[in-house]
């Protein structure tokens, strides 16, 4: 009986599927809505800009500081603005690097700062320290000639590793042919310039392009706008405002005619062929 029942089973179910029209094409369903709502706005006097969306469906909040920085021409001293970033993050004026990473960890926050951004997140119970470790560490770095010393040797490893890279080479070749030795985007950094900047660089290059005048700071999640503008008020009012560097960025033109360029790398085992126009 069972037997008789599995295979009447079995031949309904092959039935049902020897009726579908497989020479035709199934129609799609009706696409996904997108509701993304409108973000609460205003400016702080010191020409922060400031975003908020308000989401409850998890007790998450973020914040992301991003810097609208114009490029600029860092020339015998390229690789300014990646040690910048590498220096920055690691504790402020007040908050030591070690304490720092041990608060975060305690309460499971995410925060990270770079030389044209920040991000924070945290669980909401733990934002507001969250945010003020966040404001204090990006706007108070501790620039320590320790921490120099270690995140230059780092890069100039790394860059020395890449060296043979066929890879990276391509890289720098096609944005040099693209955009022209003196424009920002064309420059690369080698350890030779990475070894001309100094601790006192990197202080420059910070206080000349870290600056809220250009500066956007969004944050989502749970939590009302009222607690963001009293804690956005509270940890980045003081944040002095600064005309920000910049440099005169060449005209960019394309060739005349079709260009070919070779970089002979005798030790690849293989060759990277780029095409651009």
């Amino acid at each position: 009986m069972k037997k008789l029942l599995l295979l009447t089973t079995s031949l309904l179910v092959f039935s049902v599927f020897g009726q579908v029209d497989r020479s035709k094409q199934p129609t799609p369903g009706p696409a996904p809505t997108i509701q993304v709502k409108e973000p609460q706005q205003y400016k702080l006097k010191n020409g922060l800009t400031v975003m908020f969306v308000e989401n409850r469906k998890l007790p998450i909040v973020s914040a992301s500081l991003i810097l609208d920085n114009p490029p600029i021409l860092e020339g015998i001293k390229a690789g300014q603005s990646q040690l910048t970033s590498s220096l920055l993050g690691k504790g402020s004026k007040k908050i030591k690097k070690d304490d720092f990473y041990d608060e975060i960890d305690f309460m499971g926050s995410n925060i990270s700062i770079s030389a044209s951004s920040a991000f924070a997140q945290s669980l909401t119970r733990y934002f507001q320290r969250t945010f003020q470790m966040m404001a204090d560490a990006a706007i108070n770095p501790n620039f320590t000639e320790e921490e120099f010393t270690k995140e230059r040797d780092v890069l100039i490893d790394a860059l020395k590793s890449s060296e043979k890279d066929v890879s990276t080479a391509a890289r720098r070749v096609e944005k040099l042919l693209a955009y022209g030795v003196d424009h920002p985007y064309g420059e690369y950094v080698t350890a030779g310039t990475v070894n001309n900047i100094k601790l006192s660089d990197i202080q420059r290059f910070y206080d000349f392009r870290f600056r809220p005048n250009n500066a956007y700071l969004v944050i989502g999640g749970d939590i009302d706008f009222e607690s963001v503008k009293t804690m956005v008020k509270k940890y980045f009012a003081k944040w002095k405002p600064s005309p920000v560097a910049s440099s005169p960025i060449p005209k960019v033109t394309n060739p005349v005619s079709t260009q070919i360029d070779f970089v002979n790398m005798p030790n690849a085992v293989q060759s990277e062929v780029v095409v651009q126009s």
